[in-house]
């Protein structure tokens, strides 16, 4: 977004500059918020989902920053359904937003699980030949969608390891998934 600001008439304005503009910004509002409640949920941001039901998600101030889950919290283990279900779509229950929004900096340990699970994600997202995005389709055609993508990683993964069935398919963990992925150098 920023390399393509531009101002008329306005000489010595670089997107670096106003980068760094934004993060100040960002963090005076952090240290503000610290300074009145520390440690708590800060604000939440209302947002339509899939059936029309208004979620709130939480937004949590913690190390001198806003952030969308509480300190501590853990990336879970998950099947690759789930995962693609919360990174599209969120965890409404516990108030978390979609996982795609997640940074490391969210993350106080096991940060490169977040890599792992963006791999895994963009592997399905590749196999489903269609041009929508996720993010943008109800859940259920989203998961209509996931399992196009899904399928079609499976049916590699079985070329690859023919001896390995994957009968219990919808069981498997993304961790797994992104094990065998690698192998592959899918990922």
């Amino acid at each position: 977004m920023v390399n393509n600001f531009q101002v008329q008439g306005m000489n010595g304005v670089t997107p670096a500059m106003m980068e760094r503009m934004f993060q100040e910004l960002r963090d005076e509002i952090a240290r503000n918020a610290s300074q009145t409640v520390p440690n708590a949920i800060v604000s939440t941001e209302s947002i339509s989902i899939d059936n029309g039901n208004i979620v709130n998600y939480a937004v949590f101030n913690w190390g001198n920053r806003l952030h969308p889950v509480p300190e501590g919290w853990e990336f879970p283990s998950l099947t690759t359904l789930n995962l693609w279900q919360y990174w599209f779509h969120g965890d409404p229950q516990a108030k978390i937003r979609p996982y795609k929004c997640l940074k490391k900096f969210d993350l106080l340990k096991n940060k490169s699980v977040l890599a792992k699970a963006r791999g895994v994600i963009n592997a399905i997202v590749r196999c489903c030949s269609d041009n929508r995005n996720p993010a943008n389709l109800e859940l259920v055609d989203s998961i209509r969608l996931y399992t196009k993508g899904y399928r079609m990683l499976i049916e590699k993964m079985i070329e690859f390891k023919p001896r390995i069935e994957y009968r219990r398919h919808s069981e498997l963990s993304f961790a797994t998934m992104y094990n065998t992925l690698k192998e592959m150098r899918l990922i």
